[in-house]
């Protein structure tokens, strides 16, 4: 008793010692495990993969190679960045998109997206993220110092493009980075905004994948490793939640998630739909894994995305597209009754789940009606006739908001 008296102090202070010591090895192994761009991810990062190859990809990457235009910018963290530029030279289009990538990707593996913009008409920007790609950098950020820099992207080229019309496309933390530009100063000629399978909360998506791959809870993990990401990177795991400006954008928004991600759960599609106050849509690929749902149902993905591009250039939500000329003449009435619908469900917004299963799907006209309750976002395609040709393989459970 005499000597525990005695050193009463010293084993307190030893203790303590060893108690920061162990913190501090965890929040930096989880640190590393995440965020060091040095270590390995394929743990994080193949645990989503649904075996299938992309058989486009050589061909796109070699598309990259002969098509892209390097750009460099300075980071809001000192770092220095490359971006690319994909541009109709001897066409006349004022209409932007700026992709961008997601983790432990770069510009050069988001091709099948910069790609299926520029094929459709469109220039196209994508950046490498920090520490990404040809970026430098020594920490990911996660969407948090990226969203700053792509609001700076985003003036670059609105600057040296006389202010284009410009909308916003990110898959994954690319997604994270797009919503959390929206209250970061974006300039007023981008005219709206699509996110592919974003995390909303950088702390939840941590909290998530800290319990799926280690079966351990979110204290004092994430404490620990926020702390040293503050030291090592200087920013929070909560400046990457995009809560806020969601509620705040006036931005149109297309929200598209496959409904078995395993990386990102399909509940940030919802949570990010409920908070806009915008016009809003939102699609679930039902049984599509992260990320794979231009891949596997490629058509209705584009179909999509080119309906709402229609609304967010033109900046009217209500606009229609006449569905007679689309038609042929033993479907006139058809296309009344299906414009008849369309106008009556204009400016709520819609949610969409894709069931892609077995069951026989009849193909007359009533059936096809019922099928696409969703028609506020038909009135816009210009190729009516070639989506009601793919319907029979899909049943639409939609809600209108």
């Amino acid at each position: 008793m005499k000597f525990i008296k005695k050193f009463k102090k010293s084993i307190i202070s030893f203790f303590i010692i060893i108690l920061l010591a162990a913190s501090w090895f965890v929040g930096d192994y989880f640190h590393n495990f995440a965020l060091n761009p040095q270590i390995s991810k394929d743990g994080v990062t193949g645990q989503d993969n649904d075996g299938v190859e992309d058989t486009r990809k050589v061909e796109n990457q070699k598309w990259f190679n002969e098509k892209a235009i390097e750009q460099d910018m300075k980071s809001v963290t000192g770092v220095n960045l490359k971006g690319y530029t994909f541009t109709h030279n001897n066409e006349k289009n004022e209409k932007w998109i700026i992709v961008t990538h997601g983790f432990t990707s770069s510009a050069k593996d988001a091709v099948k997206f910069i790609k299926g913009f520029y094929n459709r008409g469109y220039n196209v920007f994508a950046p490498d993220l920090i520490a990404h790609g040809n970026s430098e950098g020594k920490t990911y950020s996660m969407g948090g110092h990226d969203s700053s820099d792509l609001v700076n992207w985003v003036k670059k080229i609105s600057a040296e493009n006389n202010n284009p019309d410009i909308v916003l496309f990110g898959v994954s933390m690319g997604a994270a980075a797009t919503m959390n530009s929206l209250n970061k100063g974006l300039p007023e000629n981008v005219k709206g905004f699509i996110e592919d399978s974003g995390y909303v909360s950088l702390d939840e998506e941590f909290s998530y994948q800290l319990k799926k791959l280690f079966k351990l809870p979110s204290f004092p993990v994430i404490p620990l490793a926020n702390f040293v990401t503050g030291l090592k990177a200087s920013y929070n795991f909560g400046d990457v939640d995009a809560k806020e400006a969601l509620k705040s954008t006036k931005l149109p928004a297309l929200i598209l998630h496959g409904g078995q991600d395993g990386f990102v759960p399909v509940d940030n599609a919802d949570i990010a739909y409920n908070l806009l106050n915008s016009y809003k849509e939102k699609y679930i690929f039902d049984d599509a894994k992260h990320v794979k749902a231009e891949r596997k149902y490629n058509e209705e993905y584009w179909q999509h995305i080119e309906r709402f591009l229609v609304k967010a250039y033109s900046g009217n939500m209500t606009a229609t597209t006449n569905f007679k000329n689309n038609l042929s003449n033993g479907d006139e009435e058809f296309g009344e009754d299906l414009e008849s619908q369309t106008n009556s469900k204009q400016e709520r917004g819609t949610e969409l789940v894709l069931k892609h299963d077995n069951e026989e799907n009849t193909s007359n006209r009533e059936s096809f009606v019922d099928s696409f309750d969703y028609t506020s976002d038909l009135e816009s395609s210009s190729n009516f006739k070639n989506i009601k040709s793919t319907l029979p393989s899909t049943r639409a459970v939609t809600k209108s908001s």
